[in-house]
């Protein structure tokens, strides 16, 4: 969760440079335009810093190297999955099984002549 809140911030901070240096090149004012390139640099300090700190955080997304240990890993996985099919109260664990999926399950309405239908999907949640 961490490494994604250091993605995030990096990707807000790097649209906020872009808005930056807009703002630096429209400005009229020569004075206006040292103060927004003060604050840009500040900015590119911040969005390197961010960057290696980044780069110290290990990535658990990544899968494991050694195919055996992905095999052992997806069938666990499948365990759990069918357990969890098999038993009705167990959704109190659905939460947990779709982060390890990296899953986000919505559902969508849409109005029919007769009656509101329900249809679902499953979609990969974004990094």
């Amino acid at each position: 969760m961490h490494y994604r809140k250091h993605r995030r911030d990096i990707h807000q901070l790097e649209e906020q440079l872009k808005r930056t240096a807009h703002k630096a090149a429209s400005a009229q004012d020569d004075d206006l335009r040292a103060e927004i390139e003060k604050i840009y640099k500040q900015e590119k300090q911040q969005l390197g810093t961010l960057k290696q700190q980044l780069a110290a955080i290990p990535s658990n997304s990544s899968p494991p190297a050694d195919p055996e240990q992905q095999a052992t890993q997806a069938l666990v996985l499948l365990d759990q999955i069918q357990c969890l099919a098999a038993d009705p109260g167990a959704q109190q664990h659905l939460p947990e099984l779709s982060k390890k999926l990296n899953l986000r399950v919505g559902l969508f309405f849409k109005e029919e002549q007769r009656a509101s239908t329900v249809s679902s999907a499953a979609l990969p949640a974004a990094s």
